[in-house]
C-alpha cells in the first residue's frame, strides 16, 4: 500500500499544482459572490498558508512555496486585473 502510495506521490506533482490553481480559483469565486475581490484574495491566502502548514506539520511533507503560489495566483491575476 505504502509503495502505491509513493508511486502516485511521484507521479502526481504536475497535476497537483492544476489542483492548486483551480482550487484557489473555485474559492476565490465563490468568496466574490458577497464579498471584494481584495477580502477574497486574503481569504484564498490564509487558506494557502493554512493548507501548507497542514501538509507540513500534518502529513510530515513541506511547506511548498510553488503550491501556495499556484493556490493564490488565480485570485490575484483577477484581483488585478479588477483594479
Amino acid at each position: 500500500m505504502e509503495d502505491i502510495q509513493k508511486y502516485i506521490l511521484n507521479k502526481m506533482p504536475r497535476y497537483d499544482r492544476l489542483l492548486h490553481f483551480f482550487i484557489g480559483f473555485i474559492i476565490f469565486a465563490i468568496c466574490t459572490i458577497l464579498l471584494s475581490n481584495i477580502t477574497a484574495l486574503i481569504i484564498i491566502v490564509i487558506i494557502g498558508i493554512l493548507k501548507e502548514l497542514a501538509d507540513k506539520y500534518l502529513r510530515d511533507s513541506k511547506f511548498d512555496l510553488v503550491d501556495f503560489i499556484y493556490t493564490i495566483s488565480s485570485g490575484l491575476i483577477l484581483t488585478i486585473l479588477n483594479l
